[in-house]
């Protein structure tokens, strides 16, 4: 192996664990603040981010099938977490969160950024500003439609990255 063909494969393999291993403690923080696992907090956090969407609407956010989504929504309108209301086209239904629900999507949300906040914590602020550079570099650099954006940004916190802040957002070329 040439030095390159090392460094290069050293670095897939440190991308590869440092993705694996952060997405794994967020993950595991979300859902032990809600209390539930698999797509759930995702489904809580992405409603608080766009009420009043269709079950269609959630299901590509979540990259559920339909039939999938609905028994989520079920099972989050069984925790009193979601509620189902009149759509806009009268066929079908526009999902909200309840009070009780907007708390643990508040919380989760809250969990998250601290767990992030565990994982920059001790980088100084130069290496802060060359790793955001480069995960908006590339981020911005992987086309993608409008719902694999959401889908990328389901559990972030729109109030922060919005317009040309978001990386993810500019990278949008398609429905």
């Amino acid at each position: 192996m040439t030095p390159a063909t090392h460094s290069s494969d050293h670095l897939l393999n440190l991308t590869g664990a440092f993705l694996d291993v952060w997405a794994d403690r967020v993950r595991l923080a979300v859902e032990g603040e809600v209390g539930a696992s698999g797509s759930g907090p995702a489904a809580l956090l992405a409603l608080a981010t766009w009420p009043d969407r269709s079950v269609d609407f959630l299901a590509g956010v979540l990259g559920l099938t339909h039939s999938g989504t609905v028994r989520l929504v079920d099972r989050l309108s069984g925790e009193g977490w979601v509620e189902r209301r009149a759509g806009i086209d009268g066929r079908t239904a526009a999902l909200r969160l309840t009070r009780r629900g907007s708390t643990v999507a508040k919380a989760a949300r809250s969990e998250r950024r601290r767990v992030l906040s565990e994982l920059v914590a001790e980088l100084d602020d130069q290496e802060k500003a060359v790793l955001g550079a480069a995960m908006s570099r590339v981020l911005r650099g992987q086309p993608r439609t409008r719902t694999e954006a959401r889908r990328a940004c389901r559990l972030c916190d729109h109030s922060v990255c919005e317009g040309p802040a978001c990386p993810v957002s500019m990278s949008v070329g398609g429905a």
